[in-house]
């Protein structure tokens, strides 16, 4: 019998993940969350205050290599420019058995966060997907 959402999917089949105790890896991630609870960080990342201008400049602004290359990659985040040079960010992240990504447009205030159930997941795209459902230049 086939597996239907492995054929949506485009995945093989499905195996339970080992279970896993992440608390040896809480400095650089292993925590639980919601989408709910991540769109709700994304949006408090845009509000004046939550955090100040230095600190976005630096989470926010593409790294450097030491011949002044950009590198895309701020401090946590992906930084990238849509097809009208306006910024967006993003962070993805995964470990056994889950798998999540954050997307933030500043310009639109939108906030958009993914989780799924399944380790090493492509989600990234459905959630530029999602995003350019919201606005009409399409994310690179």
């Amino acid at each position: 019998m086939v597996d239907i959402l492995s054929l949506i999917l485009g995945v093989g089949d499905f195996i339970e993940a080992e279970p896993i105790n992440s608390s040896y890896k809480w400095a650089g991630g292993g925590f639980l969350s919601t989408a709910e609870d991540l769109v709700r960080f994304g949006s408090a990342l845009l509000q004046p205050g939550y955090l100040n201008e230095s600190s976005l400049k630096l989470l926010f602004t593409s790294q450097k290599t030491t011949d002044g290359q950009r590198t895309g990659n701020g401090i946590g985040w992906f930084v990238r420019h849509d097809a009208q040079g306006r910024p967006f960010y993003y962070h993805t992240g995964g470990q056994q058995g889950a798998t999540a990504m954050i997307f933030i447009a500043p310009q639109s205030h939108l906030v958009v966060a993914l989780v799924c159930n399944l380790t090493a997941a492509d989600i990234l795209g459905e959630g530029k997907e999602i995003a350019d459902l919201f606005d009409e230049v399409p994310r690179n």
